[in-house]
């Protein structure tokens, strides 16, 4: 077959070919497979192969567009770093030499419209310095290899000690100035200026002429009284002299300017360029690391060579060596212990007293060594920390009582008190149950679906949607389907609008505002005899099962956590059997809060929940063989304070069995959610010795290891904050900004 004539299509077309560069409308990214023309494109997204490959890019389409857009943003980096350094170059110079290469990811496959967004992008990110120009956009590489940002940091460090230097010769220079004025009794008045002499047409001329008196001699029998008496009202100027006004500086006592000046020593002696401790906490603010680390606090672990530093994150446990250009001072709450770190002060512990936001600076009290009870005012943000040695240091009742004797007391009151109980609890858990088994106890008021609701919580309305019409939801403005989603359910004699656990678990939630926090409204059903609402739990349970499954058309099945209370756990665990036959798949997590006991002892009657109801079941067990199951029932059995009912700071049964909630409610607050440290025990004796040694931890709460599995025991505080693992070094109120309505 001959060459095609030199023009025509089919020369085009092979020149294109041969090249390797074809449109990009013909171009199938997600098959990487390039079409000559139109209808080879169209013949193409009618494959099976091609379907096949869109089927893959629906079920994840956010994970394919971030992969094609980071390849992409790899390459075009790479070209920038190798071929032209930090030179300053046309953008498009580079994309050219870019999509030079067959085998390049293409623009149109990643999440930048135009290569004017994607510099804008690069320049935003801190990975270029761009310019836009008539030219175009002009971009020029910025180098942070760790070569290149030692360089840079000695170069800073350099330049700042050299301007260090020029200052003090500056101010040595100002000083002598003013000590040769002094000898030479310069006043400091200013110089004589001449004018011009003009006088305005209205005003008169005057004439003032002033005569010096004549000299007097005094007579032998001196002056006459009314001479003296005259000249004591005008006395001579010459002679009598006015005293100068004293300035306000010398108003202060000899003390007061030793200590300026002792003061003015110690500023210049104490501030360093370098602020690092060891044992404070910091904030991450580069976006170096991504977005994972950004914002997020961690504590200085070790000081390396005062710059830099190796900190462990509190959220994530990771640890990291950096730079202190990278962290940012953590001012704690007011009358809470600071740690001085730059300034005359360096070294000294303070009480934070009062915060300036316009001016960015605070006043501290000096509570150790001979300058204590020293106010000082305008201290820098930079120059304060919260340190966790000085947390330590402030303690409430519970916390003076040594640990041995809050054990003993514990031991006491689980011996005398908990002990009847719960074998009283035990025999009316047996006669509850075999009554429900034999069926001698129908319910007082059948649950009607049509009457319960799904109340989505915000923090300034609350949102109430039938759960027949569960998909409603997503179409409130606050509503976000792409956020994680959490529903609770509490216990007996819990309604709705007057219930002290929503109100602690719906306050933490509203710090989150990655997560959608849903109540279920289950009206009066649980608000009757024990034996009715416990029987009530199973009917419940499968109706809020077909609303979580009208929920799901809305948002995807992975992100529901379902949490339960009480009588709630078991809601849940009905749900989520239910759901498994209805959606034919697990809700991801549910989560029990001390699942109710009594009447819950046979799984033919009422089964409760149990393990397989959720992807992940994990439990938290506070007033265990009371009000509440004993027995391990979840994935992951978390026992804080050990397998006893009564818990640290608890006199009564009620105490211990709403710590669940209260233990939940404050793992969910950003800052402590990793404060609940669980350790693995070998055995049910081991956690009643509190003896687990297992190299196996999980936190409890909001956050937990879905690898982990058995029981766990979870040392916990007797006050609030509970959780032990960093409650030393966070504050003991919680809190949040609050959001806009």
């Amino acid at each position: 077959m001959g060459k095609a004539e030199v023009g025509t299509p089919k020369y085009l077309a092979n020149k294109m070919k041969a090249k390797g560069l074809q449109k990009l409308r013909w171009y199938c990214q997600m098959c990487e497979k390039q079409c000559r023309d139109e209808n080879g494109f169209k013949c193409h997204t009618m494959s099976e192969s091609h379907q096949r490959q869109l089927l893959l890019f629906a079920d994840s389409p956010g994970k394919f567009l971030h992969n094609f857009s980071k390849e992409f943003s790899d390459g075009y980096m790479e070209l920038l770093r190798r071929r032209f350094g930090t030179k300053r170059t046309n953008a498009n110079k580079i994309y050219q030499e870019y999509i030079a290469h067959k085998e390049h990811i293409h623009m149109n496959a990643t999440r930048w419209l135009t290569l004017s967004d994607y510099v804008k992008w690069l320049g935003r990110t801190g990975q270029v310095v761009a310019d836009e120009t008539e030219k175009g956009w002009f971009v020029t590489y910025i180098d942070r290899s760790p070569e290149a940002m030692e360089r840079q940091e000695k170069a800073e460090r350099k330049e700042k000690m050299e301007k260090d230097d020029e200052e003090r010769m500056t101010e040595f220079i100002e000083k002598q100035i003013k000590k040769a004025k002094s000898k030479d009794g310069d006043d400091g008045d200013p110089q004589e200026k001449y004018t011009e002499l003009k006088r305005e047409e209205e005003q008169p001329l005057k004439l003032d002429i002033r005569l010096e008196k004549k000299f007097q001699p005094e007579s032998i029998l001196g002056k006459s009284a009314l001479v003296t008496k005259r000249l004591s009202t005008d006395p001579d100027e010459k002679v009598f002299k006015k005293p100068k006004p004293m300035p306000a500086e010398s108003s202060r006592s000899a003390l007061d300017e030793i200590i300026k000046i002792e003061e003015k020593k110690k500023e210049r002696a104490n501030r360093k360029d370098y602020w690092l401790h060891p044992n404070i906490v910091v904030k991450f603010i580069s976006r170096s690391m991504g977005d994972k680390f950004y914002k997020q606090k961690a504590v200085v672990q070790e000081v390396i060579d005062k710059y830099r530093a190796k900190i462990k994150f509190l959220d994530t446990g990771d640890k990291l060596k950096v730079d202190q250009a990278h962290l940012e001072t953590v001012i704690p709450a007011l009358d809470k212990e600071v740690l001085v770190v730059n300034g005359a002060y360096r070294g000294s512990e303070a009480l934070l007293k009062k915060l300036d936001e316009r001016k960015y600076c605070v006043s501290i009290e000096i509570l150790h060594g001979p300058l204590k009870g020293r106010v000082l005012d305008n201290v820098q943000y930079e120059d304060i920390l919260v340190s966790i040695e000085a947390n330590n240091s402030t303690s409430t009742w519970w916390q003076g009582i040594p640990r041995a004797l809050t054990d003993i007391l514990t031991m006491k009151m689980n011996i005398f008190t908990a002990l009847p109980l719960e074998m009283a609890a035990t025999a009316i858990d047996t006669l509850c149950s075999s009554t429900l088994f034999m069926g001698s106890v129908p319910p007082q008021i059948t649950p009607d679906i049509t009457k319960m609701h799904f109340q989505y919580m915000t923090p300034c309305l609350n949102y109430s949607v039938p759960l027949l019409e569960a998909e409603k939801l997503w179409m409130h403005p606050k509503f976000r389907n792409n956020r994680k989603l959490a529903i609770l359910a509490t216990g007996w004699t819990n309604t709705v609008n007057e219930s002290a656990t929503i109100a602690m678990i719906s306050k933490a939630f509203m710090c989150r505002p990655g997560v959608n926090f849903v109540i279920v409204d289950t009206a009066f059903y649980v608000d009757t005899l024990y034996k009715w609402s416990a029987l009530n739990t199973d009917l419940i349970g499968e109706h809020l099962a077909v609303g979580l499954h009208h929920l799901i058309k809305a948002m995807p099945w992975m992100d529901i956590h379902l949490i339960g209370h009480s009588l709630g756990a078991h809601i849940m665990g009905t749900a989520g059997r239910t759901f498994k036959k209805l959606a034919g798949r697990l809700v991801s997590r549910i989560t029990g809060l001390d699942p109710a006991k009594p009447c819950f002892r046979y799984e033919k009657t009422l089964p409760g929940l149990m393990q397989g109801d959720a992807s992940v079941v994990d439990i938290i067990h506070t007033n265990i063989g009371i009000l509440a199951k004993r027995g391990p029932m979840g994935d992951i059995d978390f026992y804080p304070g050990g397998a006893h009912p009564i818990k640290p700071g608890c006199l009564t049964i009620a105490c211990s069995h709403t710590r669940a909630v209260e233990y939940f409610a404050e793992s969910v607050y950003p800052d402590h959610q990793r404060s609940f440290l669980g350790i693995k025990c070998s055995s049910w004796s081991a956690l009643k010795r509190r003896k687990c040694t297992l190299n196996m931890t999980s936190t409890m709460g909001y956050i937990i290891n879905r690898k982990a599995s058995g029981i766990y025991y979870v040392d916990v505080n007797g006050w609030s904050p509970f959780g032990k693992a960093y409650s030393d070094s966070l504050p003991g109120h919680f809190g949040c900004a609050k959001s806009k309505c």
